[in-house]
């Protein structure tokens, strides 16, 4: 990974006026996580979110760090340059941290990763006030925003109840169906299936 220069924004705070200070990545951090639980439900807190790093992949993913409950989200060298995507990537990879799955246990589903760019996309246009594009129609993130934006778009609390302590892996089809008599029982078995990227 060739180290770039690092947007200022991301990591240097200005003072504003008494007690307020600009944004940066850590900040934010703190302030996506309490959005994202008043939502989803509480985070696991048996997982020490350690921070976040930069890496030379191509997407952002968190990895455990030595103990298997420290996570570490690792965003993509485009977030180091650039603001809204640094802001973007971590918004998804907060929706990991609720309930981290170690993917050689299981594998993500389709409601998480869906979950995952609806809150990001959330994020970002009402806390932030920018957008982002979405993914291609084509692309597996894609759809599966498609299949959770309305629930979610409706009421962004809808599936706290469902996910309380639990991981989205372990939501049951019953549950989702009891919870959500107007969903077609097809994109049910759809959002529970396993996500391929």
């Amino acid at each position: 990974m060739s180290i770039t220069h690092m947007s200022s924004e991301l990591m240097v705070t200005e003072h504003i006026k008494e007690n307020e200070y600009t944004w940066t990545l850590a900040s934010r951090f703190g302030d996506m996580l309490d959005v994202a639980e008043s939502f989803f439900g509480v985070r696991d807190k048996s997982y020490t979110l350690l921070g976040f790093e930069f890496w030379s992949g191509d997407h952002p993913i968190i990895r455990y760090s030595g103990n298997p409950t420290h996570i570490i989200i690792r965003l993509t060298e485009r977030a180091q340059t650039d603001v809204r995507e640094a802001y973007y990537e971590l918004a998804q990879e907060i929706v990991h941290c609720l309930a981290p799955v170690p993917t050689d246990e299981l594998p993500t589903n389709r409601l998480e990763e869906g979950v995952t760019m609806w809150f990001a996309h959330y994020y970002l246009k009402n806390k932030i006030g920018r957008s982002m594009p979405l993914p291609d129609e084509n692309s597996p993130y894609r759809q599966a925003y498609d299949a959770v934006a309305p629930l979610l778009d409706n009421n962004p609390t809808c599936l706290k109840e469902l996910r309380k302590q639990k991981k989205f892996i372990e939501i049951k089809r019953e549950e989702v169906l009891s919870a959500f008599p107007q969903i077609p029982e097809g994109t049910v078995d759809y959002l529970l299936s396993g996500f391929k990227s």
